[in-house]
Protein backbone atom coordinates (compact mmCIF):
# COMPACT_ATOMS: atom_id res chain seq x y z
CA UNK A 1 0.00 0.00 0.00
CA UNK A 2 1.50 3.69 -0.65
CA UNK A 3 2.64 5.54 2.21
CA UNK A 4 0.95 9.20 2.46
CA UNK A 5 3.02 11.67 2.03
CA UNK A 6 3.48 14.85 4.30
CA UNK A 7 5.10 17.83 2.56
CA UNK A 8 6.40 20.48 5.03
CA UNK A 9 7.92 23.88 3.62
CA UNK A 10 11.14 24.49 5.88
CA UNK A 11 11.12 28.39 5.48
CA UNK A 12 7.65 28.81 7.00
CA UNK A 13 7.20 25.78 9.46
CA UNK A 14 6.31 27.28 12.75
CA UNK A 15 6.32 25.44 16.14
CA UNK A 16 2.53 25.55 16.20
CA UNK A 17 2.76 24.22 12.30
CA UNK A 18 4.73 21.30 14.31
CA UNK A 19 2.82 20.44 16.90
CA UNK A 20 -0.11 20.82 14.65
CA UNK A 21 1.49 18.14 12.28
CA UNK A 22 2.68 15.99 15.87
CA UNK A 23 -1.53 15.81 16.36
CA UNK A 24 -2.31 14.81 13.21
CA UNK A 25 -0.02 12.02 12.68
CA UNK A 26 -0.70 10.58 16.04
CA UNK A 27 1.09 10.25 19.57
CA UNK A 28 3.74 7.93 17.86
CA UNK A 29 5.30 11.34 16.14
CA UNK A 30 6.53 11.47 12.27
CA UNK A 31 8.69 8.30 11.92
CA UNK A 32 6.34 5.87 13.70
CA UNK A 33 3.59 6.41 11.49
CA UNK A 34 2.48 4.96 8.48
CA UNK A 35 3.25 8.61 7.12
CA UNK A 36 6.89 9.58 5.54
CA UNK A 37 7.57 13.28 5.50
CA UNK A 38 9.77 15.53 3.21
CA UNK A 39 10.46 18.60 3.57
CA UNK A 40 10.23 21.04 0.32
CA UNK A 41 12.94 23.94 0.32
CA UNK A 42 12.50 26.55 -2.53
CA UNK A 43 11.07 24.38 -5.68
CA UNK A 44 13.07 21.44 -4.45
CA UNK A 45 11.18 18.55 -2.50
CA UNK A 46 13.48 16.07 -0.46
CA UNK A 47 14.20 14.01 2.35
CA UNK A 48 15.52 16.12 5.32
CA UNK A 49 18.92 15.00 7.27
CA UNK A 50 18.52 14.60 10.94
CA UNK A 51 21.31 16.17 12.89
CA UNK A 52 20.62 15.94 16.97
CA UNK A 53 23.55 17.59 18.32
CA UNK A 54 23.28 17.36 22.32
CA UNK A 55 25.77 20.01 24.28
CA UNK A 56 26.32 19.54 28.50
CA UNK A 57 26.24 23.16 30.00
CA UNK A 58 25.67 25.15 26.65
CA UNK A 59 23.52 28.48 27.57
CA UNK A 60 20.94 29.03 25.03
CA UNK A 61 22.67 32.56 24.60
CA UNK A 62 26.40 30.70 23.76
CA UNK A 63 25.79 30.54 19.89
CA UNK A 64 26.56 32.77 17.37
CA UNK A 65 22.78 32.19 15.65
CA UNK A 66 20.98 33.31 19.13
CA UNK A 67 23.63 36.37 19.27
CA UNK A 68 26.21 35.87 21.39
CA UNK A 69 28.71 38.46 20.77
CA UNK A 70 31.73 36.77 21.10
CA UNK A 71 31.62 33.24 20.48
CA UNK A 72 31.80 31.71 16.93
CA UNK A 73 29.48 28.81 16.03
CA UNK A 74 29.36 28.91 12.14
CA UNK A 75 28.35 25.47 11.41
CA UNK A 76 25.53 25.84 14.18
CA UNK A 77 24.62 28.97 13.04
CA UNK A 78 24.38 27.48 8.96
CA UNK A 79 22.51 24.86 10.67
CA UNK A 80 20.29 27.03 12.01
CA UNK A 81 19.63 29.10 8.93
CA UNK A 82 19.04 26.11 6.17
CA UNK A 83 17.07 23.94 9.04
CA UNK A 84 14.04 24.07 11.35
CA UNK A 85 14.96 25.96 14.80
CA UNK A 86 13.04 25.79 17.90
CA UNK A 87 13.06 29.01 19.66
CA UNK A 88 11.33 27.31 22.96
CA UNK A 89 12.45 23.57 23.03
CA UNK A 90 12.95 22.83 26.55
CA UNK A 91 15.42 20.11 28.12
CA UNK A 92 13.78 17.09 30.41
CA UNK A 93 15.97 17.17 32.83
CA UNK A 94 18.45 19.29 34.85
CA UNK A 95 21.46 17.30 33.79
CA UNK A 96 23.02 15.22 31.00
CA UNK A 97 21.61 11.68 30.72
CA UNK A 98 17.94 11.72 31.47
CA UNK A 99 17.88 14.91 29.02
CA UNK A 100 19.84 12.50 26.19
CA UNK A 101 17.29 9.98 26.99
CA UNK A 102 14.01 12.47 26.46
CA UNK A 103 15.25 13.43 23.48
CA UNK A 104 16.20 9.62 22.20
CA UNK A 105 13.00 8.34 22.96
CA UNK A 106 10.54 11.28 23.08
CA UNK A 107 9.73 10.61 27.19
CA UNK A 108 9.61 11.31 30.49
CA UNK A 109 12.76 10.08 32.70
CA UNK A 110 10.32 8.76 35.12
CA UNK A 111 8.69 6.69 31.67
CA UNK A 112 11.61 5.67 30.90
CA UNK A 113 13.81 5.10 33.88
CA UNK A 114 16.59 7.34 33.76
CA UNK A 115 16.74 9.42 36.64
CA UNK A 116 19.80 11.06 36.45
CA UNK A 117 23.37 10.89 35.83
CA UNK A 118 25.03 7.21 35.97
CA UNK A 119 22.17 6.00 36.77
CA UNK A 120 19.51 3.44 34.56
CA UNK A 121 20.16 2.36 31.21
CA UNK A 122 17.46 2.73 27.90
CA UNK A 123 15.32 -0.49 28.28
CA UNK A 124 14.97 -2.59 25.48
CA UNK A 125 11.20 -1.78 24.97
CA UNK A 126 12.09 1.28 24.35
CA UNK A 127 11.63 3.23 21.05
CA UNK A 128 14.61 5.26 19.96
CA UNK A 129 14.67 7.87 17.27
CA UNK A 130 17.14 6.28 15.57
CA UNK A 131 14.95 3.20 15.44
CA UNK A 132 11.86 4.80 14.51
CA UNK A 133 14.14 6.83 11.59
CA UNK A 134 15.56 3.53 10.19
CA UNK A 135 11.67 2.63 9.59
CA UNK A 136 11.63 5.49 6.68
CA UNK A 137 14.93 4.26 5.17
CA UNK A 138 17.81 6.09 7.26
CA UNK A 139 21.36 5.31 8.10
CA UNK A 140 21.83 6.14 11.52
CA UNK A 141 25.26 7.09 13.87
CA UNK A 142 26.47 8.25 16.88
CA UNK A 143 29.38 9.69 17.62
CA UNK A 144 30.70 11.13 21.10
CA UNK A 145 28.94 10.89 24.59
CA UNK A 146 26.07 8.65 25.19
CA UNK A 147 25.98 8.27 28.97
CA UNK A 148 22.63 6.29 28.87
CA UNK A 149 24.07 2.66 29.73
CA UNK A 150 27.19 0.95 29.61
CA UNK A 151 29.26 -0.18 26.50
CA UNK A 152 30.90 -3.15 28.06
CA UNK A 153 30.93 -5.67 30.19
CA UNK A 154 34.35 -7.24 29.45
CA UNK A 155 36.85 -4.61 30.19
CA UNK A 156 37.02 -1.43 32.64
CA UNK A 157 35.63 1.43 31.03
CA UNK A 158 34.63 5.02 31.90
CA UNK A 159 31.81 5.88 34.71
CA UNK A 160 30.50 2.09 34.86
CA UNK A 161 31.40 0.04 32.36
CA UNK A 162 33.00 -3.46 32.93
CA UNK A 163 32.52 -6.55 34.51
CA UNK A 164 29.19 -6.39 36.70
CA UNK A 165 27.73 -3.93 34.55
CA UNK A 166 25.68 -6.47 32.90
CA UNK A 167 21.90 -4.81 34.27
CA UNK A 168 23.10 -1.56 32.91
CA UNK A 169 24.75 -2.62 29.39
CA UNK A 170 22.77 -0.84 26.53
CA UNK A 171 25.16 0.95 24.04
CA UNK A 172 23.99 2.90 21.05
CA UNK A 173 24.43 -0.15 18.39
CA UNK A 174 21.69 -1.93 20.58
CA UNK A 175 19.44 1.28 20.33
CA UNK A 176 19.04 1.66 16.14
CA UNK A 177 22.22 3.27 15.31
CA UNK A 178 24.51 1.99 12.27
CA UNK A 179 27.53 3.55 12.70
CA UNK A 180 29.23 4.29 16.29
CA UNK A 181 32.37 5.76 17.51
CA UNK A 182 31.44 6.86 21.08
CA UNK A 183 32.03 7.06 24.54
CA UNK A 184 30.22 6.05 27.58
CA UNK A 185 30.81 9.44 29.45
CA UNK A 186 33.04 12.18 29.20
CA UNK A 187 36.01 13.30 28.27
CA UNK A 188 38.73 15.82 29.01
CA UNK A 189 38.87 18.57 26.55
CA UNK A 190 42.45 18.93 25.65
CA UNK A 191 43.08 15.18 25.01
CA UNK A 192 40.64 12.74 25.70
CA UNK A 193 42.50 9.82 26.47
CA UNK A 194 44.47 11.49 29.02
CA UNK A 195 44.74 12.61 32.75
CA UNK A 196 44.47 16.50 32.66
CA UNK A 197 48.00 17.68 33.47
CA UNK A 198 49.16 14.44 33.32
CA UNK A 199 50.36 11.52 30.90
CA UNK A 200 47.81 8.69 32.32
CA UNK A 201 44.81 7.04 30.41
CA UNK A 202 41.71 8.78 31.16
CA UNK A 203 39.94 5.70 31.24
CA UNK A 204 37.21 6.03 28.80
CA UNK A 205 37.27 4.20 25.42
CA UNK A 206 35.63 4.82 22.36
CA UNK A 207 33.80 2.15 20.64
CA UNK A 208 32.57 0.97 17.26
CA UNK A 209 29.21 -0.35 16.29
CA UNK A 210 31.19 -3.42 16.77
CA UNK A 211 31.26 -3.64 19.98
CA UNK A 212 35.11 -3.53 19.65
CA UNK A 213 36.88 0.18 20.98
CA UNK A 214 39.75 2.09 19.24
CA UNK A 215 42.98 1.39 20.69
CA UNK A 216 44.20 4.53 22.91
CA UNK A 217 47.64 4.78 20.02
CA UNK A 218 45.32 4.17 16.95
CA UNK A 219 45.64 6.26 14.13
CA UNK A 220 41.58 6.90 14.76
CA UNK A 221 42.79 8.64 17.97
CA UNK A 222 46.43 10.61 17.12
CA UNK A 223 46.81 14.20 18.10
CA UNK A 224 43.09 14.11 18.55
CA UNK A 225 42.36 17.48 20.92
CA UNK A 226 40.22 20.03 21.93
CA UNK A 227 38.99 21.09 18.18
CA UNK A 228 37.89 17.61 17.21
CA UNK A 229 36.62 16.77 20.02
CA UNK A 230 34.67 18.45 23.08
CA UNK A 231 33.43 16.60 26.28
CA UNK A 232 31.73 19.14 28.92
CA UNK A 233 30.79 18.02 32.38
CA UNK A 234 35.19 16.77 32.24
CA UNK A 235 37.91 19.28 33.52
CA UNK A 236 39.00 21.66 30.31
CA UNK A 237 42.53 21.98 30.35
CA UNK A 238 45.29 23.18 27.69
CA UNK A 239 48.59 23.12 28.59
CA UNK A 240 50.61 26.12 29.01
CA UNK A 241 47.22 27.53 29.09
CA UNK A 242 46.65 27.73 32.66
Amino acid sequence: MAKDKKILDAKNYTRRNFLKECAAVGAGGFVLSNKTIDVRIGDKTERPNVILCMCDDLGWGDTGYNGHPALKTPNLDAMAAAGIKFNRWYSGAPVCSPTRGSCITGRHPYRYGIFTANKGHIKKQEITLAEALKTQEYTTGHFGKWHMGTLTTQIDDSNRGGPGSEEHYSPPWDNGFDVCFSTEAKVPTWDPMKNPGSEDFYGTHYWLQDGSFVPIDSAELAGRRFEDYYGPCAPVYSPGRG
